[in-house]
């Protein structure tokens, strides 16, 4: 097969699968046709098929070509990238969910998630809302005029019309756990699942020779510390309180899973479980009990009984736009009189809501449609991408994977002599598991039903496919 193909590539990278996985694939469904083809990978995997493949030409959609934490900087992959002649389409994980005040936003958006400052002219930047977008521009960067309020289309696949995508999967979960209450956990500084040398690490941005870092940084640890402790105690309560409800803890992907684990062994309705994506979980639980956590704004989106314990108070630390949702509660007992109240009266709609101005400036979902917005803005950046040479060679993406795949192996075999390098690529490999050839299949059969379009999905590694229009 000649390299030179009239398919525009796109990329969907994945860092967090669990996080990102299901509402990739119901982009590419959506959004493919005979003019595209739409891979999905690991995001370490996407980027070297696209640089050892020699492919030229494409749209890149997300942030995973940056890597950016608090101390660092690296623009070696954006700028591979753009001399292989891609566009870009900046789109972040959590460019509406930051702690603090407005201006620790700012301050977040710039210094830990992004500097739109590195971006050309040419490439595009999709915000979670307004104040991701002004904020942005404010910064006079190359790419000013391409920088959209779409907010973030993942959370669109919550809205009643995608929601039958979750059916298969929130039936197993109920069949398992019949009426459950969830508690998501995220502490993950106070529970790093790589440890406190890592938490303590120049990696996350710590340094002790800056003071006011230190403290800040410090003063994190200690909130998380202690907000975790008050989880631990509530969920033995709950398990006491309500001995016939399973009780299923989610931890964070970042955190130490087995801590719960080691605390709740050989308790009968306490089960600490991290598998999946979140969505079928809030669909099938009956009340849903975080503190800042994202799936604050997932269980408001698909109507789940919610409750955010706050057993500590911080502003600092305290995430706005999670915290609008659902009943507060500032004890354990008001946990045990709402949780009673909400297996009594069932799901009854959206749960409470303190929007404001601020809330709709920081996430546009709760206005538009955020997959229309989106996809227009892939639209317009592959229309121009079409006027180049788009090339690419399936043999030599198939070789490279295999290489990879066969060098992985073999480095499993000598990582167990070394105890702290296989605990953090345990860590760090349990964001993206691999792709489950079956469970794709799956979904893609039933986003074929919801978006009216028949698709083909080609495996090249379990860590990589592709999405194209089916004859």
């Amino acid at each position: 097969m000649s390299d030179t193909d009239s398919k525009v590539n796109i990329l969907f990278p994945v860092e967090n699968m669990n996080r990102e996985m299901d509402f990739r694939l119901f982009l590419a469904c959506v959004h493919v046709k005979p003019s595209n083809r739409i891979f999905i990978g690991q995001h370490d995997v996407l980027y070297r098929m696209a640089v050892k493949t020699r492919m030229r030409g494409g749209v890149y959609v997300g942030k995973h070509l940056f890597r950016q934490l608090p101390v660092f900087k690296d623009y070696a992959r954006y700028r591979a990238m753009k001399e292989s002649q891609f566009a870009v389409i900046h789109l972040d994980e959590e460019g509406g969910l930051c702690d603090g005040d407005e201006d620790r936003w700012r301050w977040q958006l710039l210094e830990v998630l992004f500097d739109p400052r590195c971006l050309e002219a040419e490439d595009y930047i999709c915000t979670w809302g307004d104040f991701q977008r002004d904020f942005y521009k404010s910064l006079n960067p190359r790419c000013s005029e391409h920088i959209i309020a779409t907010g973030h289309p993942r959370f669109d696949l919550y809205k009643p019309a995608y929601r039958k995508y979750f059916d298969a999967d929130v039936a197993r979960i109920t069949a398992r756990y019949q009426d459950f209450i969830l508690v998501n956990t995220k502490f993950v500084y106070g529970n790093n699942g790589l440890g406190l040398a890592d938490t303590f690490s120049k990696r996350i941005g710590y340094d002790p020779s800056d003071l006011q870092k230190r403290l800040t940084f410090v003063a994190r640890f200690a909130y998380e510390q202690r907000t975790m402790s008050d989880f631990v105690r509530l969920i033995n309560h709950l398990s006491l309180r309500f001995p016939h409800v399973n009780i299923v803890v989610r931890p964070h992907q970042a955190e130490d899973w087995e801590f719960y684990r080691t605390i709740f062994r050989g308790i009968p309705n306490l089960h600490v479980v991290h598998e999946g994506t979140v969505g079928p979980w809030l669909l099938a639980c009956k009340v849903l009990i975080h503190n800042s956590c994202t799936t604050g704004v997932e269980a408001y989106l698909t109507d789940t009984n919610l409750i955010n314990y706050k057993s500590v108070v911080d502003a600092q630390h305290d995430l706005f736009l999670a915290d609008i949702f659902g009943v507060q509660c500032f004890t354990d007992d008001e946990v045990m009189q709402n949780v009673e109240a909400m297996l009594k009266a069932g799901r009854s709609g959206p749960p409470p809501a303190r929007f404001d101005d601020r809330a709709h400036s920081l996430m546009a979902n709760f206005k538009l449609n955020s997959v229309a917005a989106f996809l227009q803005v892939i639209e317009e950046a592959e229309a121009r991408q079409a006027r180049l040479p788009q090339e690419w060679n399936p043999g030599r993406v198939r070789q490279v994977e295999l290489s990879r795949e066969m060098i992985d192996r073999a480095k499993s075999v000598v990582r167990p002599l070394f105890p702290a390098k296989q605990r953090q690529y345990r860590a760090l490999r349990s964001n993206f598991l691999g792709l489950d050839c079956r469970t794709i299949e799956r979904k893609v059969r039933t986003l074929e039903e919801l978006v009216g379009k028949r698709v083909r999905a080609t495996f090249y590694s379990s860590a990589l496919l592709s999405i194209e229009t089916a004859a």
